[in-house]
C-alpha cells in the first residue's frame, strides 16, 4: 500500500544526487494575468506539480498508477491527464515530478490538480487536490 505525503506547485524543482535532497523553487498558489480573456486559451505557465509518495508498510514493496489532472472553476476537465507508475518496490520513497509549459484556461477562478493514485481494487482513489487561483488585474492607464 501506498500513501501520499504532499503535493506542490511550484515554478520549478531540482534533486541533489550527491545528497538526495529535493529543492522546490517559488511555490505558487495563485496567478494573476495583467490583461482579460474573452474566451478559453491557453496559458503558458513554467510550473511543476511535485508529488511525494511513500510505502504506507516500510517492509513492504508497494506499486500501482498516479495520475493527476487538472480541473476548471466549473468542475470540467481542462488538459490531458498525465499517469505516470509509482514504483516502490526498490526504495521506501518515491518523488513525481508533472512539468507544465501551458494551462488550459476557461477564465477566472480556482483551478484543481487533483492528484489520484490506483487502488488494488482498480479504482481512482483522490490523495489530495492543489488549488491553483487565477485572477486578472488590469493595471489602470495611469500605471504606465
Amino acid at each position: 500500500m501506498i500513501r501520499h505525503v504532499f503535493s506542490v506547485l511550484c515554478s520549478g524543482s531540482s534533486i541533489d544526487k550527491d545528497e538526495n535532497k529535493l529543492s522546490l523553487f517559488d511555490v505558487f498558489e495563485q496567478v494573476t494575468l495583467l490583461q482579460p480573456f474573452t474566451e478559453p486559451g491557453v496559458m503558458p505557465i513554467q510550473g511543476h506539480l511535485v508529488t511525494v509518495w511513500r510505502r504506507e508498510n516500510l517492509s513492504l514493496p508497494a506499486h500501482c498508477m498516479g495520475r493527476v489532472r487538472v480541473l476548471a472553476p466549473d468542475g470540467t476537465q481542462v488538459g490531458k491527464t498525465n499517469e505516470y507508475t509509482i514504483d516502490l518496490s526498490k526504495f521506501s520513497r518515491l518523488r513525481q515530478r508533472v512539468v507544465y509549459r501551458t494551462l488550459p484556461v476557461r477564465g477566472e477562478g480556482t483551478y484543481e490538480f487533483v492528484v489520484e493514485y490506483l487502488d488494488a481494487d482498480q479504482t481512482w482513489v483522490e490523495a489530495t487536490r492543489v488549488p491553483l487561483d487565477l485572477a486578472v488585474r488590469i493595471p489602470s492607464p495611469e500605471a504606465k
